[in-house]
């Protein structure tokens, strides 16, 4: 999300949520319970706005083809450590 405008995100996010509302709306009354499948269902919308968001928005990344990859077996051997 580097160099990506926060308003712009936040704009477009707003518009995304509008068209999920059903599921979110669940989250909003707080005189029922919420059931597990509720639940789920919320938690898919949104995170469904916010890959929506972020692929509408986000500059995409154009790797350079002679770029260097930073990971290596130096480091595969640390995390395997850790």
């Amino acid at each position: 999300m580097k160099d990506t405008d926060k308003n712009a995100w936040s704009s477009a996010f707003v518009e995304i949520l509008k068209h999920l509302q059903g599921p979110l709306n669940v989250l909003m009354d707080t005189n029922n319970p919420i059931s597990i499948t509720d639940l789920k269902n919320a938690v898919s919308a949104l995170s469904t706005a916010i890959i929506c968001t972020n692929e509408q928005v986000a500059k995409k990344r154009n790797p350079s083809p002679t770029a260097k990859p930073w990971w290596n077996k130096t480091l595969t051997k640390i995390a395997a450590y850790i």
